[in-house]
């Protein structure tokens, strides 16, 4: 059964829907390629520049790829989330997107859905992402 994501960006992705329900495939840099590079982490990346503005390298962006300026902005958004940073008890936070980090990202996206931002910044960094 899919993750019930609330966004219209992470709706109907398998990848981000795997990650939010199965460990083995959270999203991190040295996950395996499969997992660390595509169009599931443009929309993750979509989501920390564009909702929360941070920052994360044009390559990075180009290419789909979880590279260091994305763990970065993840870890970011991880240590500065309101109302409590995203960890698990007794744990340190970390750079990677996993069940909790994925629903929170999820939420963010929310926010701007009701701008219609998705359809035109996404599509276009897309495009861009492949050239």
């Amino acid at each position: 059964m899919a993750y019930p994501f609330q966004s219209n960006l992470f709706r109907d992705d398998k990848k981000l829907d795997e990650c939010a329900r199965l460990d083995a495939k959270h999203i991190w840099q040295h996950a395996p390629p499969d997992i660390r590079k595509g169009r599931h982490v443009h929309k993750i990346q979509m989501v920390l520049t564009e909702a929360l503005h941070l920052y994360i390298d044009d390559a990075e962006l180009r290419d789909s790829t979880y590279g260091p300026t994305t763990a970065a902005a993840v870890l970011e958004f991880k240590t500065n989330h309101k109302p409590h940073p995203i960890q698990r008890p007794g744990q340190r936070i970390d750079n990677i997107v996993g069940i909790m980090t994925i629903k929170a990202l999820d939420d963010e996206a929310v926010v701007l859905d009701h701008m219609d931002v998705w359809a035109t910044t996404f599509s276009i960094a897309f495009v861009y992402s492949r050239n």
